[in-house]
């Protein structure tokens, strides 16, 4: 789970995002802010799964994931799509990663 200074918090949606990455499993919203540290949330909604159980997990797997995006400067919201519900932990990880690397969020 990411420390709370780093998840978005909900007053913080109402400014505009754009779309910069999708797939199957998720999209990614992101913005400029002004803090040198990213904040996110990820997004599972219950047309996903209607169990909270499987909600949990998909956001839990999202959030271990964003703990690595180290640069910083940036708001952004994963929504995650149902078809991630059906995809392995690793598939999920995998798609990240490239996330990342295409959205160069990475560490120098």
């Amino acid at each position: 789970m990411l420390p709370k200074e780093y998840r978005l918090r909900a007053a913080d949606f109402a400014s505009p995002m754009r779309t910069v990455l999708k797939n199957e499993f998720f999209s990614i919203k992101l913005r400029k802010n002004t803090l040198k540290h990213n904040r996110f949330a990820v997004i599972v909604g219950t047309r996903v799964d209607r169990r909270a159980v499987t909600r949990n997990r998909l956001r839990r797997i999202f959030y271990d994931e964003l703990s690595r995006w180290r640069a910083g400067g940036y708001d952004g919201m994963v929504i995650v799509a149902s078809a991630a519900k059906q995809a392995t932990r690793k598939d999920l990880h995998d798609r990240m990663r490239a996330a990342r690397e295409a959205l160069l969020l990475t560490s120098s």
